[in-house]
């Protein structure tokens, strides 16, 4: 039996464009949820977002990652996710079981 993504619950982090936006489109085809990191424009993950979610028919999310003083051009991941079920992380190098 092949392993499947649907209803499988990914997180593509810098996932607003690029192909960040191109991976999250490749989950969100194969029927994962989608949840979409961003860190200074919002309108292009929520339009991504928005678009998954009538092609596709999952489910996603668009949030915030924040930067530390120490190093401004790396993000972290919302508290949001350490809450209930577990999600999947997602990016270049492909999906890891949840």
């Amino acid at each position: 039996m092949p392993y499947t993504l649907r209803s499988r619950r990914v997180l593509i982090t810098a996932g607003s464009r690029g192909l960040g936006a191109l991976v999250a489109e490749k989950f969100a085809r194969e029927g994962a949820d989608v949840a979409i990191n961003y860190v200074e424009r919002e309108a292009p993950a929520r339009e991504l977002a928005a678009r998954l979610a009538e092609e596709f028919g999952v489910r996603t999310a668009v949030i915030k990652g924040v930067r530390l003083r120490s190093d401004r051009r790396a993000p972290r991941a919302s508290p949001v996710l350490r809450r209930g079920r577990r999600w999947c992380r997602g990016g270049g190098s492909g999906a890891s079981r949840c």
